[in-house]
């Protein structure tokens, strides 16, 4: 019975970092405010790796929202619309953004395998 509830557990935790990874991929916005709800709707018998994952996908998600969206916005704003300005923006976007699904992805392996991002094996 131990190793069923280990492995809901890991489901769990799994679909918490593939929503983290869906909201930078696929469903911007809308996986987010899943995340949030459920976060929301969690309680203190939430398991230590789901509550592990809500976290990665919390602080994540905004840190990519701050990055992605309010960084280039601002210069935009305060430096104006030039051809270079767009230029730097556009490759600040694609190597952060990749970045982003990089450690989304390496997230939703490490969630798969009952682990956290610094490869424990919470209880």
């Amino acid at each position: 019975m131990n190793d069923k509830q280990n492995q809901v557990k890991a489901d769990r935790a799994t679909l918490i970092a593939g929503l983290n990874l869906a909201n930078l991929t696929l469903l911007p916005g809308v996986a987010f405010l899943i995340l949030v709800v459920w976060y929301l709707r969690s309680d203190e018998t939430t398991a230590p790796l789901e509550a592990h994952y809500f976290l990665v996908g919390l602080y994540g998600n905004l840190a990519a929202l701050f990055l992605l969206v309010v960084m280039p916005l601002a210069v935009i704003l305060l430096s104006g619309f030039h051809e270079s300005v767009i230029m730097f923006l556009i490759v600040y976007f694609i190597l952060f953004h990749g970045l982003f699904i990089l450690l989304a992805t390496m997230a939703v392996a490490r969630a798969i395998n009952g682990r956290d991002l610094r490869g424990h094996t919470p209880n």
